[in-house]
């Protein structure tokens, strides 16, 4: 069985950081690319790319669509039956642009927007996720996926991006050299915004 060398990379920052894990590891009717365990805790861990599409003839990507849809299959796996542990996607960048944690919580907690009066063009709200802005994870779909790690190929910028609706959260700390990101469907302004200066270049 081939491997991805995405799967391979985070075997390596794990055995670096001296977290002991097993690879392919069956969890119910599914099964996760690692289980990590660290102080007693264990989190099922689940690696993907995002690529260059390869329907479009220009190679364009969309990372968002390419994340909903890995965190609906990595949900799909499991059916009715919940994992017993936090489980996170493990996402990394093979394309040939970057994308940005703004691009991934908008993903993962809807599109972004604001509302303006009409007939003045004033703003009236802040920059916020819109309430249909097709948001993966939601108070009633995929709470059993606690977190999205974007792991940073080009270097050390390794970023946590935790849930809010999350069953089982990611214990504080469990993953070492990664910085964590408490998402809040709730945000407004700054706090969105900041997200669009932490880059993810390709592999």
């Amino acid at each position: 069985m081939d491997i991805p060398a995405s799967e391979d990379l985070f075997a390596t920052y794990l055995a670096e950081r001296q977290l002991t894990f097993q690879r392919h590891y069956v969890v119910g009717k599914g099964d996760v690319d690692f289980k990590v365990e660290s102080a007693g805790h264990i989190v099922y861990c689940d690696v993907k790319e995002v690529r260059d599409s390869q329907s479009d003839p220009g190679g364009r990507i969309d990372a968002g669509n390419q994340i909903r849809s890995d965190i609906r299959k990595l949900r799909a796996k499991f059916g009715k039956t919940r994992p017993q542990n936090p489980l996170v996607l493990v996402t990394m960048n093979f394309s040939s642009t970057f994308f940005t944690a703004f691009t991934v919580a908008s993903a993962l907690l809807g599109k972004t927007g604001l509302v303006f009066d009409r007939s003045t063009g004033e703003v009236t709200s802040q920059i916020h996720h819109l309430p249909r802005g097709n948001a993966v994870l939601t108070q009633r779909q995929n709470r059993s996926v606690s977190a999205v790690l974007i792991y940073d190929c080009g270097g050390t910028n390794h970023c946590l991006l935790h849930s809010p609706f999350a069953d089982r959260p990611v214990p504080q700390g469990f993953f070492p050299d990664v910085q964590s990101i408490y998402l809040d469907r709730n945000a407004k302004d700054s706090s969105i915004i900041a997200l669009s200066g932490r880059h993810f270049w390709a592999f």
